[in-house]
């Protein structure tokens, strides 16, 4: 019976820990980045959705990456509106929250920008 309440409490806290994040591609550098299609939101003409990069090895003792991103579909640019980095991987653990908005950015075909881009504009 503990073996059978067990499994159940650690399914529901797994599925829990990683809902809404769907996987939408690997970078050459091993990082893999995931949208969370239920929390995008359309205004004005555009997009604003949340990605997670979650590294390989960690970078500045961090790990993964949640990032707030503003997305024309029309002119196929975007920006950040903001960051938090964590010191574990899936966004877990510590985080550091940066909210400096960033200048637009042309999505250039063929890279991992253009992949995520384009599964959150067809949406």
């Amino acid at each position: 019976m503990k073996t059978k309440l067990l499994t159940i409490c650690l399914l529901l806290f797994t599925s829990q820990a990683f809902a809404g994040w769907t996987e939408v591609g690997k970078n050459s550098s091993g990082t893999i980045f995931y949208v969370d299609f239920d929390r995008t939101k359309e205004h004005n003409g555009y997009k604003y959705f949340y990605m997670l990069g979650d590294y390989l090895t960690p970078y500045n003792n961090v790990l993964s990456t949640e990032y707030y991103i503003q997305l024309d579909c029309n002119k196929y640019r975007y920006r950040h509106i903001s960051f938090i980095f964590y010191d574990q991987s899936m966004g877990k653990g510590n985080g550091r929250v940066d909210n400096e908005m960033m200048k637009w950015e042309n999505i250039t075909k063929g890279t991992m920008n253009y992949t995520v881009s384009k599964k959150v504009c067809d949406r």
